[in-house]
């Protein structure tokens, strides 16, 4: 797709959220100014949440963007109201957010907003994503892929699948299949959208809101990948390792994407089997790519049944590996 395509698609507001990160939110407002649908960027709202103004300086240095910035005095704790309030400094129709730690590539914003143009019924768009030690480092493995392809009931044939409510909950009953870094959405149903974390939880807002969208129309995943995720010790998934918060707050969501499912009639148990026995996918390959925790909590609840007696074994040699390494 070329620049001047770009001409015909719609308009884009850029949430950055920032945290006393100078140096990567210089690498996070590269990969904006090297977009290819840079012209579509209307707004992009920066903001600083733990009381440096370095971010500031950092952003003087792009004069070519158009940088709104924010600073936080007192600063917002990160979840729903930290969200709220980035939000209501937006004004176009499709909202893109991006963490200060992370790098788009550079097709990312052409890619989704002619996905959202082209899908009228859809109301947001996810991508996987590459885990990277570092921007000059090789990346250490794509995320987001396999457990997507899991949960579509259209083959893979194209670098689109459309996902609706069931494929969204049978993917959250896996894994975190979407990362917050690769989202375009549709700003009113975003909006209504975060209210699934209202309760408080910090952690576990990229699995639910995906699900969330799911009640409002279709969500647009793209096989390819479109964002770099820096790994260090504040990520999320290393927090819920090492956090028992964490790993409450998840079951918590566990329960309510359950009862979300009840409620509209969808059976997790029978999506599950009819999708391991249709793709022809085992409990063990399934546990290459998703958390262990998660896996025995499936089985536990009986929404998992393994296909080999083998299996429990296999996951739990898994477990013990990867406390090793």
């Amino acid at each position: 797709m070329l620049k001047s395509d770009s001409e015909t698609l719609k308009e884009i507001s850029i949430v950055i959220l920032t945290a006393n990160r100078p140096d990567m939110l210089r690498i996070a407002l590269e990969s904006v100014l090297r977009q290819t649908a840079l012209s579509n960027v209307i707004e992009l709202i920066v903001i600083e949440n733990l009381g440096n103004r370095q971010s500031e300086k950092v952003c003087l240095e792009f004069p070519e963007l158009p940088i709104k910035y924010y600073f936080r005095n007192p600063p917002i704790p990160p979840g729903y109201l930290s969200f709220k309030d980035a939000l209501s400094h937006t004004n176009c129709e499709l909202i893109a957010i991006l963490f200060d730690d992370d790098w788009w590539i550079d097709y990312h914003l052409q890619y989704a907003i002619t996905a959202l143009t082209e899908n009228q019924d859809a109301v947001a768009f996810y991508a996987p994503w590459i885990t990277t030690s570092g921007k000059d480092k090789y990346f250490a493995s794509i995320l987001g892929s396999f457990i997507t392809y899991f949960a579509a009931r259209e083959a893979p044939v194209k670098n689109l699948l459309t996902l609706d409510l069931k494929d969204l909950l049978v993917a959250s009953q896996i894994s975190t299949s979407f990362h917050l870094s690769t989202l375009v959405a549709n700003r009113n149903i975003l909006v209504k959208a975060i209210e699934c974390f209202s309760d408080g939880n910090p952690y576990d807002v990229d699995r639910l809101i995906s699900v969330e969208f799911g009640k409002y129309g279709k969500v647009i995943y793209d096989q390819r990948p479109h964002v770099n995720v820096l790994i260090h010790e504040s990520n999320e998934s290393k927090r819920l390792k090492s956090n028992n918060e964490g790993k409450k707050w998840w079951i918590n969501s566990n329960e309510s994407l359950l009862r979300l499912a009840a409620n509209e009639g969808i059976d997790i148990e029978y999506e599950l089997s009819y999708r391991m026995r249709e793709k022809k996918i085992d409990l063990v390959e399934l546990s290459r790519h998703c958390y262990t925790g998660q896996l025995r909590y499936l089985i536990r609840k009986k929404l998992l049944r393994p296909l080999t007696p083998m299996a429990p074994l296999l996951i739990l040699i898994k477990k013990i590996y990867l406390r090793l390494i």
